[in-house]
């Protein structure tokens, strides 16, 4: 898959117990060069994270620890700039 195109046909085939959070309304977006979509687990009653490019269910913490990382990777790079 190409990191920079929105995944194919992201909205289809979600099978049980995955379905797109937040009601149906999420979108995927892209972090430190991979795809993400908030998913709900109809089964545990949870909120995980999609990774399209791994083919992964990830935890909320697991993702924030990658924002985080991203983040904490930004702010040395202004740092550097500066």
């Amino acid at each position: 898959m190409n990191n920079t195109e929105c995944p194919y046909n992201w909205r289809n085939d979600w099978q049980f117990p995955w379905s797109i959070g937040c009601g149906g309304n999420e979108v995927p977006s892209i972090v430190s060069g991979k795809w993400y979509l908030y998913v709900w687990n109809t089964e545990e009653k949870k909120n995980y994270y999609y990774c399209f490019n791994d083919d992964l269910f990830i935890t909320c913490e697991e993702f924030d620890n990658i924002l985080n990382a991203r983040n904490l990777r930004m702010c040395n790079s202004i740092k550097l700039f500066s």
